[in-house]
């Protein structure tokens, strides 16, 4: 089992010797730590995960069932600590992975076959990042800084690129469709 906090990435697997206890496993040097700040963490520099630690059943959920009851956060990719660029390029990714494996087994469609109701055209939200990689390879963060009310005939939406600090505001749909044509939107 993956789950992914704004500070920590970990794996959850049965342990092989010890039923009673979960291997833990981190890819990055303090992520298990962080959740579980007494473990005894392992190098292991052979293995796929580089960070393992051997935790009781018990306490792996107490420890998820905590943060699970004091989560504040509406979307994790936006509660990742600012300046954590590889912690948020790697969970970008990951979204984008998941939303294209999503799309393939279920294309998004105006219209649900299964539903009577037609859904909602994709919407911006604010306070969260979108990061997508170009079709040269090139990272691109952009913050949506804000969707304003309606001016006019449409919401403006004002945006800031992390990378290079350029900021501007556009209408909703032209932001839209101009984030889509960059790839920086699904």
């Amino acid at each position: 089992m993956w789950i992914f906090f704004p500070n920590a990435m970990l794996s959850f697997v049965a342990h092989r010797d010890q039923p009673e206890h979960l291997m833990v496993r981190a890819r990055f040097a303090g992520d298990i730590e962080r959740i579980f700040p007494t473990a005894q963490v392992t190098r292991t520099p052979r293995a796929d995960y580089l960070y393992r630690a051997t935790l009781s059943r018990s306490l792996v959920g107490q420890v998820l069932a905590a943060h699970a009851a004091g989560m504040g956060y509406t979307n994790v990719k936006g509660a990742i600590p600012t300046g954590d660029h590889r912690r948020s390029h790697a969970m970008h990714d990951t979204w984008q992975v998941m939303f294209d494996a999503q799309h393939a087994a279920e294309p998004f469609a105006r219209m649900d076959a299964r539903e009577a109701v037609e859904r909602p055209p994709a919407r911006l939200h604010s306070d969260c990042y979108y990061a997508h990689t170009t079709a040269r390879g090139e990272p691109r963060t952009v913050y949506v800084v804000s969707v304003q009310e309606q001016v006019e005939d449409e919401p403006m939406v004002s945006m800031l690129f992390q990378e290079s600090g350029f900021a501007t505001s556009l209408p909703l749909s032209t932001a839209q469709r101009w984030l889509r044509d960059a790839e920086l939107l699904p």
